[in-house]
């Protein structure tokens, strides 16, 4: 039997630069089953499902910003692991959407959601079976975009166990 979780990030535009023009990126990592609950340690497995949102967290709302890209970069957590990723899809698109609700931040919040390619019915982010047994670090990584033109660069850098605990 799969599970359903929701990748809750948070940008917030007024938060510190960094030397690198980036800034921390805070995360939660929710299972959607009625009613959602925050996961502390994420385990998952394969076949799992999860879904990204970015809620804007900018006290007042950003200014006109997109999410011009995501990445996410997976890297062993053990030695001697094969380097395999551990989702289906590493980078996602995300479009502008209504205000949602977020169990992690605790509120209702504008966001971004996954843009699914036009006529696509099943684009969900699954933990892929060579990855089921391993565990990894996971890195995210956003560039929003102003309407200027001007890019700051997001990051999390949570840990992320995929498989069983030894």
């Amino acid at each position: 039997m799969s599970n359903s979780y929701r990748w809750e990030l948070g940008l917030d535009w007024t938060a510190v630069v960094g030397p690198e023009n980036e800034s921390y990126m805070p995360a939660g990592f929710i299972q959607v089953s009625p009613p959602p609950i925050l996961i502390k340690r994420p385990r998952v497995m394969s076949g799992d499902t999860i879904d990204f949102i970015i809620f804007d967290l900018t006290p007042g709302g950003a200014p006109d910003v997109k999410i011009a890209s995501f990445t996410i970069n997976p890297r062993a957590a053990i030695n001697d692991q094969p380097n395999v990723a551990p989702l289906d899809f590493l980078q996602l698109r995300f479009k502008r959407a209504d205000p949602q609700d977020s169990t992690f931040f605790e509120g209702r919040f504008p966001c971004w959601t996954i843009d699914h390619p036009t006529g696509s019915t099943d684009f969900t982010t699954r933990v892929t079976q060579e990855a089921a047994t391993m565990k990894f670090l996971m890195s995210f990584y956003v560039q929003a975009e102003e309407t200027l033109g001007r890019l700051r660069t997001f990051v999390h850098d949570p840990e992320m166990v995929v498989g069983p605990f030894p």
